[in-house]
């Protein structure tokens, strides 16, 4: 880092970085440290505090003037990641709205228990037009993979959105 020029020096850590380790490299560098996605309780520690809060509901506006009028929420709880307990609290505030079910542990089953929880899930809104939202585009595969087992074509029959916007990785999950 002392080899970068002046004006351009310091370090930006994710939230995973724990304040110890960021003390230690603000004494052995003496360089600004900015933290993303948490509040650091360090007094020369800037903190940037993310909300995607604004894009759940631009997000959520979209997929209902585009028809949807029942929404699968498929969340994947990590209570230590910051983004995680964002989503958890964006889906508590959908799940106070008609229409809307979230299946919280949907993830700590197996492949096979996953998609019967999905079928009775989807069972649940008859005559809507059904929306999923995930945690991430990864996700989002996966549930359209298991759509496809079920012969539910993604987006005739039924829509799948990941929350976080990151694109398919190439083959991102093993064949089934």
């Amino acid at each position: 880092a002392l080899i970068i020029p002046k004006q351009n020096i310091g370090f930006i850590a994710d939230y995973f970085i724990p304040d110890d380790i960021l003390a230690e490299i603000r004494r052995q560098t003496g360089l600004p440290v900015v933290v993303i996605g948490r509040a650091s309780k360090l007094p020369d520690v800037h903190s940037v505090v993310i909300n995607p809060f604004p894009a759940c509901y631009t997000m959520l506006n979209t997929l209902k003037r585009m028809g949807y009028n029942a929404f699968i929420c498929c969340e994947d709880v990590h209570p230590l990641r910051y983004e995680a307990t964002q989503l958890h609290q964006f889906y508590q505030q959908l799940q106070e709205q008609d229409n809307v079910l979230n299946l919280v542990d949907f993830f700590k089953n197996s492949f096979a228990q996953m998609q019967m929880i999905l079928q009775d899930a989807i069972g649940k809104f008859p005559g809507k037009r059904i929306a999923i939202i995930t945690a991430s585009d990864y996700i989002a595969q996966l549930i359209i993979t298991m759509l496809q087992k079920l012969n539910l074509n993604v987006p005739e029959q039924i829509g799948v959105t990941g929350f976080y916007g990151r694109k398919f990785m190439e083959n991102p999950l093993p064949k089934l």
